[in-house]
């Protein structure tokens, strides 16, 4: 079983994920990115995947790979169905050609669709939903995922969790207020891309609370984010008026900012 200085996993497959390039990835202490096998298999598509000899090489990515496949679903047949959001086009693979991409692509971890079943290889850390390891456990070693749907976490969901202590534990979605909590835990896996979603949306994370820059108030604010902040943002000491402005000119550039700086906050907090 591999460690990590932090258990806090960025997705990638999203639009605030996708603003910040590897190397800003890494410029923030990110060590393992998340992808969606269902963006992968649309673009590029399952015969190039097939072909590429070094995933991580192909994503321009050194550290460690979590492939998500939790979302892709089976009908009574067996067969895996993806529809393309381009142009309709839908793309089917049974279980064996997923089984055979999966190994090919070889990640650290990967995120398994209910009811996919094989002899991974020992170097993948396999996760399988929490309700399927409920019903029979697996012979070979394993971790469970839990998918979130809720900003605050009930008292039942934290006593399911703690049943599962035993095993490497990957959360999906999870939330923002219980992110720090959840990091104290070993061998616990957080996965969300709520902190570059708020960055994307103006929404700072600071020692002294959450900073909205779409707020006008801010238009002649002189003071930084954070005074106490060593990210690739605020060490070149950007005002919160400079980014306000810059929100509203050039959002582009000003979200890889803002995403790197709130990113930042959070490996910070979930290491200490």
């Amino acid at each position: 079983m591999w460690t990590t200085s932090h258990s806090f996993i960025p997705m990638i497959s999203s639009e605030a994920g996708s603003s910040l390039t590897t190397a800003n990835w890494q410029e923030v202490g990110i060590e393992t990115l998340a992808y969606t096998l269902e963006d992968l298999l649309l673009k590029p598509g399952y015969s190039i995947l097939m072909r590429i000899a070094d995933c991580k090489k192909y994503l321009a990515w050194p550290g460690r790979l979590v492939l998500n496949a939790s979302n892709l679903a089976r009908n009574k047949e067996g067969i895996y169905t993806i529809v393309s959001p381009y142009d309709g086009s839908k793309m089917k693979f049974n279980s064996s050609e997923l089984i055979a991409l999966l190994c090919h692509l070889n990640p650290d971890m990967i995120l398994l669709p209910k009811g996919l079943e094989a002899d991974w290889p020992e170097s993948i850390l396999t996760f399988i939903p929490v309700d399927e390891a409920e019903r029979a456990k697996p012979t070979s070693p394993f971790g469970v995922y839990f998918v979130v749907d809720s900003a605050i976490l009930s008292e039942q969901f934290y006593q399911r969790f703690a049943q599962w202590a035993e095993v490497p534990r990957y959360i999906i979605n999870a939330p923002m207020d219980s992110i720090i909590e959840l990091a104290q835990e070993k061998n616990v896996f957080l996965e969300s891309n709520l902190p570059a979603e708020d960055a994307l949306n103006g929404r700072m994370y600071a020692a002294q609370g959450l900073i909205d820059l779409q707020d006008p108030q801010y238009a002649l604010c002189f003071d930084l984010l954070d005074e106490a902040c060593s990210c690739p943002t605020c060490t070149q000491r950007f005002t919160q008026a400079y980014l306000h402005h810059l929100l509203g000119q050039t959002p582009l550039l000003c979200q890889r900012f803002l995403i790197q700086h709130n990113i930042s906050q959070i490996v910070k907090r979930v290491k200490s």
